[in-house]
Formats: structure tokens, C-alpha cells, sequence
């Protein structure tokens, strides 16, 4: 899979089905984030109003599947006056966002 000039590599098993059919899978340890899809998911986690603030993020980045990634965002918590940080770690088809307070 290619995103402008980066390319996430993949490896393909397959498993013969009978005859000529076969199933098959296709894993990689890669996978690619754009600033806006991140600021997308971070924002749409939070309630109006309360917008989250991001280290400068890469417009588009080649990353490691399930691994944080070294950028945070942060956001206020008005009822308890406390910031909470977000971790980000891209997996399959995802963002997952990991909140701890400040």
C-alpha cells in the first residue's frame, strides 16, 4: 500500500482452499497517519467547546502499529481544573486514545 511517497509493506499468507481457491491474510507492522485524521480523532473524543491542543504533528507519517506515538494532545477538564494528556497509538484501521491527568 503506498500514501503519497510512503509505502507500508505487507506480508501476505495464504492457505490453499481446494482446486485453485485459497484464502489469505495480510499483516503489517506499519501504517500511516495524516494530521488531520489524528486532529479528526482527537477532537470528535471530546465535547464541544473543549478543544484538545496537539504538539506539532507531521502532516503525514510512516508509523509503528501499536506503539505511541511521540506527539501528545492535551485537553482542559473545566469541572476539575486539570489537564489531561492523550496518548495516541495507531493500530489496524484505528487511533486509539489513552487519556492520563496532568
Amino acid at each position: 500500500m503506498t500514501y503519497g511517497n510512503l509505502t507500508v509493506t505487507h506480508q501476505v499468507k495464504t492457505e490453499p482452499k481446494g482446486g485453485l481457491i485459497f484464502s489469505w491474510t495480510a499483516e503489517s507492522t506499519q501504517t500511516v497517519v495524516t494530521r488531520a485524521g489524528i486532529l479528526a480523532a482527537v477532537a470528535s473524543s471530546f465535547p464541544a467547546g473543549q478543544e484538545p491542543r496537539c504538539d506539532e504533528l507531521p502532516e503525514v507519517a510512516l508509523v509503528e502499529i501499536s506503539r505511541k506515538l511521540p506527539q501528545q494532545c492535551y485537553a482542559r477538564i473545566e469541572s476539575q481544573a486539570k489537564t489531561v494528556w492523550i496518548d495516541m497509538i495507531p493500530s489496524r484501521g484505528s487511533l486509539e486514545l489513552r487519556t492520563r491527568l496532568q
